[in-house]
């Protein structure tokens, strides 16, 4: 899954931690920092995934990862499934820093994760 994560205006930002907010049934496994492209932000219900765009291929982890003040950058979280039953997550927190100064971002988009499609 993943959000788009545009750099701030300030300066530029470096990534302290990336969480799922009010998870349920759901765990984050790994994070990554991607370019955006042709401005769509990339998500994938498969890891690795099947169709991924060119900038797969240059990700980061997204703790420590930098983004340039003003600058787009898709973020992509790795979860695990931890029940049978429906999973949720209220949305994917950011912390970063810029220079000596802390900041926290939520998300725009909540997650459902079915047990089962059909």
């Amino acid at each position: 899954m993943g959000d788009m994560l545009t750099g701030a205006v300030t300066g530029d930002a470096t990534i302290s931690a990336v969480e799922l907010v009010d998870p349920t049934g759901v765990e984050l496994v790994s994070t990554y920092l991607i370019d955006v492209h042709d401005g769509v932000v990339f998500g994938s219900d498969t890891m690795p995934p099947t169709n991924p765009p060119p900038a797969w291929q240059d990700r980061v982890d997204a703790i420590g990862a930098m983004v340039p003040a003003g600058v787009d950058k898709s973020i992509v979280v790795l979860v695990k499934h931890t029940t049978d039953d429906d999973a949720t997550a209220s949305g994917i927190r950011v912390s970063y820093k810029i220079g000596s100064t802390e900041y926290a971002k939520l998300g725009t988009t909540e997650y459902l994760f079915r047990s089962s499609c059909f």
